[in-house]
């Protein structure tokens, strides 16, 4: 048995965790999630950084009389995931500071897949997995 640390409600909680029990909550993916296949569907969207993001996707034109709905994801802190689901369209990821204030990440996603924002403020990035 090993002891872990963990913080529950800003508090500092010891828990014993079986070696075997830890290695599963590591290795266990997302259940129903797609891998980076192009497809329409269901995907990752993941804070893998040390900063606070979120994914948004404007509204489009999809025909002269059909326009697809602009969404947004709740702010991610680091660690956090959530699913989003893609069409082709480009999704465009921002780093929240501090301050309230926002930057965009690079140029837009567009690809059908997993999507992680990482790095550290100064140098935040994303990247599909």
């Amino acid at each position: 048995m090993k002891a872990v640390n963990r913080f529950l409600n800003g508090r500092l909680a010891r828990r014993t965790v079986g070696a075997a029990a830890l290695a599963a909550l590591v290795t266990v993916p997302f259940a129903g999630t797609a891998h980076a296949t192009g497809d329409n569907g269901w995907y990752q969207f993941c804070a893998r950084g040390t900063y606070t993001t979120y994914a948004h996707q404007a509204s489009y034109q999809v025909n002269a009389t059909t326009w697809t709905t602009a969404w947004s994801t709740a702010p991610l802190r680091p660690g956090q995931c959530t699913s989003v689901h893609l069409r082709g369209y480009p999704v465009d990821i921002y780093l929240v500071y501090d301050d309230g204030g926002e930057k965009k990440i690079g140029a837009s996603a567009s690809y059908q897949a997993n999507i992680a924002a990482a790095g550290y403020k100064a140098n935040a990035y994303w990247y599909y997995y």
